[in-house]
């Protein structure tokens, strides 16, 4: 899910800073999400949806496998952009 709520907050314009004052949450919890270190409770997933102003479905990926194997570190909201493909990363 992490990918989405970044590449969607870019879209927006909307700063990590910004974003945790919409949501109540601090802008590490954020970072955190977003680069995949933690997962968030519903509670934080509806307030992310919320201050972004998007539907639930769209925080997700199409496919949550695509990110299987990969190493989530280098992922920037489109995994293709690392250079590197799931057969050369995940086997």
């Amino acid at each position: 899910m992490k990918c989405r709520i970044r590449e969607i907050r870019e879209k927006k314009g909307i700063s990590i800073g910004k974003l945790a004052r919409m949501t109540g949450l601090t802008g590490g919890s954020i970072s955190l999400i977003e680069r995949g270190f933690r997962n968030p409770n519903m509670s934080t997933i509806l307030k992310i949806r919320d201050a972004l102003g998007v539907p639930i479905d769209e925080l997700f990926t199409e496919d949550e496998n695509e990110h299987i194997g990969k190493n989530r570190r280098n992922c920037c909201g489109d995994c293709k952009s690392t250079g590197r493909d799931a057969e050369t990363i995940g086997g």
